[in-house]
């Protein structure tokens, strides 16, 4: 992921709450392990509140693509892991 752009927005707006929609794309790849992806979420979270303090993060739904049908195993994953 290449967030140093993001990462300055957020530090800037010293925002309170921060919903986040992530994950779909990096799916598409077929090479991306789930649970590695699942792990640098969860890293990434724990930076916006460790670093940005940032109070409340919400993780909305990983957005199922209809293609490819390789995902559907990788959503349960994902699903499964964030929590």
């Amino acid at each position: 992921m290449s967030l140093t752009l993001d990462l300055q927005v957020v530090s800037r707006m010293a925002s309170d709450i921060i919903v986040l929609e992530i994950g779909s794309n990096d799916l598409c790849d077929s090479l991306v392990d789930p649970m590695r992806l699942a792990s640098d979420m969860c890293d990434f979270i724990k930076r916006l509140h460790d670093e940005y303090r940032v109070q409340h993060i919400i993780v909305s739904q990983v957005i199922r693509r209809v293609r490819p049908f390789h995902m559907f195993h990788s959503y349960n994953a994902i699903g499964s892991s964030v929590k």
